[in-house]
Order: C-alpha cells, then structure tokens, then sequence
C-alpha cells in the first residue's frame, strides 16, 4: 500500500516537474543548484578514492 502512495508521488513529480521548470524562475535556479550540487558530490565520491590510493602523486589519473 505504501509503495503505491510512493509510486504515485513520484509520477506526480515527473510529470509537474516540466510544467514547473518551464513556469518558475525560482524553480529553475534551484534545480539547476540541485542537479550541479549532485554531479559535484558523484565525482567527489568516485574520485577522491583513486586520489587516496595514489597520495602525493602529481599524476592522478593520467
């Protein structure tokens, strides 16, 4: 029961979230936020053990 109030939230979201994007200049700004401060905490997840395996070294990933 509670996985479809959670499906139905989420298909509620996806669909208003063009119509919001499009709408709102506000709306737009944080997604943009939102969506740059993901990518930024992704790299940081997958980079900083390959730095941690290799420390002091000028050439990390090359």
């Amino acid at each position: 029961m509670i996985s479809n109030y959670t499906e139905l939230f989420l298909i509620c979201a996806i669909i208003l979230m063009p119509i919001f994007y499009e709408t709102s200049s506000r709306f737009r700004y944080y997604f943009k936020f939102v969506v740059y401060y993901g990518v930024v905490i992704l790299n940081s997840f997958m980079l900083i053990p390959v730095f941690c395996l290799r420390p002091c070294n000028v050439r990390n990933l090359v």
